[in-house]
């Protein structure tokens, strides 16, 4: 029996998953988050592909063989899936058995930093969320946090099409900004912004408020 090979990956970390591997070898991916209280915007995001371009997302099954009974764990057509968080599977550490072949599955495991989605907001949620999130990040390992990116804004996203506007009410006067063609607009993380806390109003009703990790 093959377990899971993890090594870093850019957030949180990527590996092989085998036919079957322990309930713990996906847990721990996600355990520094368990054990931080009133966490509300960061997330664990997984995802699992195979290396067989033929093989979708969805039609890879993963089975917790808990000893009360299998537990299915549903893969999206996107390859994200949740794992249950529960004391007894972390104490009984039970095998996670999939339908492909051994060593033939990738795991990405990344931080997902998200606001429930809303048309006007404060300029404030934006340092709400970096502060939850450099929260998270000072309890990785060393090597993670030196290589964890850090807060550029937030990366708001409305359906594809959707001629979108993001408007930041300032003191002085309102700042535009337009969404491109994917529906997607970035609100840069401005020092006096934060000291203004201005009111953030949307055109449309986003499908996702997330803070901006990219370069």
């Amino acid at each position: 029996m093959r377990r899971l090979l993890p090594c870093l990956f850019l957030l949180l970390a990527a590996g092989h998953a085998s036919a079957a591997s322990r309930y713990l070898d996906l847990h721990k991916y996600i355990a520094p988050l368990t054990q931080l209280d009133g966490l509300r915007y960061v997330f664990a995001d997984l995802r699992i592909q195979s290396a067989n371009p033929a093989v979708k997302p969805d039609a890879i099954a993963l089975t917790i063989r808990a000893s009360d009974g299998d537990i299915a764990v549903p893969v999206g057509a996107d390859g994200r899936f949740s794992l249950p968080v529960e004391r007894r599977l972390v104490e009984e550490n039970p095998e996670v058995a999939t339908n492909q072949p051994a060593d033939s599955l990738q795991l990405n495991v990344s931080l997902d930093v998200r606001a429930e989605p809303a048309q006007a907001f404060d300029y404030a949620l934006l340092a709400d969320m970096a502060a939850e999130y450099d929260r998270v990040v000072a309890n990785q390992k060393l090597t993670w946090r030196l290589f964890a990116p850090s807060a550029k804004g937030l990366a708001i996203r409305f359906p594809k099409g959707t001629d979108a506007t993001a408007t930041v009410m300032l003191a002085n006067g309102p700042v535009k900004y337009a969404a491109d063609e994917r529906g997607e607009l970035n609100l840069p993380d401005k020092s006096d912004w934060r000291r203004q806390n201005p009111r953030v109003e949307l055109s449309a009703m986003p499908e996702k408020i997330a803070l901006n990790l990219g370069k």
